[in-house]
């Protein structure tokens, strides 16, 4: 009863899917003669996801919900050391509350939330099946991984975060505690002194670590977290968007950890592997796309996300036009993926620029500091429809527009649906753009 009266105060700030992502996972029990909520997560990567992610909201909007209350985190990630070892009460506009968390694992953890990484459904070719190799023997011989660091590298679209997914999954299945995410883990780290000391993870998996080409503290974290993770015979994944040669920032100390470790290239997905990456989707989705079509999305797209994207863009058609009869249902392909011969994805890009040319305004207003009322509308509207067509989450959203965070993302998202819903010809402008941005016409 609870939690069901929680969720709902929760649905005037949080989407009904977003609460069912995350809210609904979570364990809760309420202690009403101490006051404290305790919380528990289905599994470690989940509590790590949440920390990063939805923590500073949820705690935001729950110290409306409940003033006096505490919360107690179990079975997440804590850097907070033993000064946290008490519950913190929560305080109305208050989003950086203490939090109390333990670290001991649960019995069992599920699949990471990308049930999708796993090794078969990594399509390769022999360009690479070195390092699918080589990703098996690490986590085969967890206890004692051959390689430490394991890096791979490539551009985007490759299937860098697929592998390290899939690598994850596998050590969840054998009972492992890891870590699986961005450089927000070793940001953590390099802001707490002392604390790299009782990191307790198995493994730890970072994507994009060039991030931390950035910050010289973060670089010394990272070589640091290397040294002790190749003594204590702990897996660290790490995956590039260049070879850690290439990647300009990084200083003499943590180059020379990377280049100890196994380096290896993964190279974007030849014709034969796209094509057999759309036809696995397209049986997934239920698309209905014949061999020819499946072969000419293969052709026209290179990068596995604008595939991803055109075939999100084809979905999202023939759900918007479906009620106008089984021939918009049905549309023809060419006239959703290509116009005029011109290569069309989904993308962030092509969001903005619809989106712009609609408000005349330049792209880049949209991604800037500009607070004027057009520009904060239309990058609202592109921030919503960022998230929705191309499926992002909050923080990759954010990254697209100057790096905001996630409550700045989540917020625009919110304006915008509330402006739908008392301005009918706001609601409208907003739909006849989702179509432009999903039909370019």
């Amino acid at each position: 009863m609870f939690k069901e009266t929680l969720r709902q105060h929760l649905g005037k700030f949080f989407s009904d899917s977003d609460l069912s992502r995350w809210f609904d996972p979570l364990n809760m029990q309420i202690d009403e003669e101490n006051g404290v909520l305790r919380i528990a997560f289905p599994h470690q990567y989940f509590g790590n996801w949440f920390m990063d992610t939805v923590k500073q909201d949820f705690e935001r909007y729950m110290a409306d919900f409940g003033e006096n209350m505490t919360i107690a985190y179990e079975g997440g990630y804590c850097m907070c050391g033993p000064e946290c070892a008490q519950p913190a009460p929560l305080k109305n506009g208050d989003s950086t509350t203490k939090r109390s968390l333990t670290t001991a694992q649960p019995e069992h953890q599920d699949r990471l939330l990308h049930e999708h990484f796993i090794f078969d459904n990594f399509l390769v070719n022999r360009k690479n099946n070195f390092p699918l190799a080589a990703a098996r023997e690490c986590v085969g011989k967890a206890e004692n991984p051959p390689y430490t660091p394991f890096i791979i590298y490539g551009q985007s679209g490759s299937g860098k975060s697929h592998l390290l997914g899939a690598m994850a999954n596998a050590l969840i299945d054998n009972g492992k505690s890891l870590y699986f995410g961005g450089v927000a883990y070793v940001e953590r780290l390099s802001s707490a002194p002392g604390h790299s000391d009782s990191v307790s993870e198995h493994s730890v998996f970072i994507d994009d670590a060039q991030r931390v080409s950035s910050c010289n503290s973060m670089q010394d974290t990272l070589a640091g977290l290397i040294d002790m993770f190749q003594a204590s015979g702990r897996l660290l994944a790490l995956s590039f968007d260049v070879h850690p040669a290439q990647c300009a920032g990084l200083g003499q100390k943590l180059r020379s950890r990377l280049a100890a470790g196994l380096v290896l290239e993964i190279k974007r997905p030849d014709l034969d592997i796209r094509r057999q990456y759309v036809q696995r989707k397209n049986a997934l989705h239920s698309l209905g796309l014949s061999k020819e079509q499946i072969l000419d999305i293969a052709h026209q797209y290179q990068d596995i996300r604008c595939i991803d994207g055109a075939l999100a863009r084809l979905s999202a058609y023939r759900a918007l036009l479906s009620a106008q009869g089984p021939d918009a249902a049905s549309p023809d392909l060419a006239s959703i993926l290509d116009r005029g011969g011109e290569h069309i994805s989904l993308t962030p890009v092509s969001i903005l620029l619809t989106v712009a040319r609609d408000f005349s305004l330049p792209p880049e207003e949209l991604t800037g500091k500009n607070r004027g009322k057009t520009v904060s509308l239309a990058r609202h509207i592109a921030i919503l429809l960022c998230r929705e067509l191309l499926g992002l989450s909050l923080i990759q959203t954010g990254r697209i527009f100057s790096a905001r965070d996630h409550s700045s993302v989540l917020y625009s998202i919110k304006k915008i649906k509330q402006l739908q819903a008392s301005d009918k010809h706001m609601n409208k402008r907003v739909e006849d753009l989702r179509k432009l941005c999903v039909t370019r016409h």
